[in-house]
C-alpha cells in the first residue's frame, strides 16, 4: 500500500475518495488474511500441531479452506475483468502470486472457470511476464487453461 501511495501515477491503488478504494482494502485484506494465511498453514503445517501424525490432516483441511477462498474470488471474477472491476490494481498482482502458490492444491485456481480465465489473461501482462522471468516461474500451467464447453 505504501508503494502504491508513493506512486499514484501507477494507478495500482484507487485514489483517495474513489468509490473503489474501500473495495481495494477489502480485497487486499481478504487475500492477505484469508488466502495467504491459509496457504501459510498448508505449507508450514508443523507450526500448527505438536503431533507429526496429524500433519496430513492439517494439509487436507487447508486444501478445503483454500478452495473455499478461491471460490469466493472466482465468484467476484464472474462479473469483473479484475478484482476491482475494469482496473488492474496491486490486488491482482498479489492474487497472481497466491494463485501460483495454490497450483499444487487438488482444487487449484485452474479448476475455477472465471479465476482460471483471469489468470490466463494476466499471463500476457508485461509486468507479470518480467517478474516470472526473473523469478524463474513457469507460466505454462496458466496459459494452457482452456474453458470447458458446456
Amino acid at each position: 500500500m505504501h508503494i502504491c501511495e508513493l506512486h499514484p501515477e501507477s494507478s495500482l491503488m484507487p485514489a483517495i475518495g474513489s468509490p473503489d478504494r474501500p473495495l481495494f482494502y477489502q480485497w487486499l485484506a481478504f487475500l492477505n488474511n484469508t488466502l495467504q494465511a491459509e496457504l501459510m498453514v498448508r505449507y508450514y503445517p508443523h507450526r500448527h500441531t505438536n503431533d507429526e501424525a496429524t500433519i496430513p490432516n492439517v494439509v487436507a483441511a487447508q486444501d478445503d479452506r483454500i478452495a473455499d477462498a478461491l471460490s469466493i474470488i472466482n465468484d467476484q471474477l464472474g462479473h469483473n475483468e479484475y478484482l476491482l472491476g475494469d482496473t488492474l490494481t496491486a490486488c491482482d498482482y498479489f492474487l497472481f502470486m497466491l494463485a501460483e502458490w495454490s497450483l499444487p492444491i487438488a482444487k487449484s485456481p485452474l479448476t475455477f472457470e472465471h479465476l482460471a480465465a483471469y489468470l490466463k489473461r494476466l499471463c500476457d501482462n508485461p509486468t507479470i511476464k518480467a517478474v516470472c522471468d526473473i523469478e524463474g516461474i513457469d507460466l505454462s500451467p496458466f496459459k494452457s487453461y482452456a474453458p470447458q464447453s458446456i
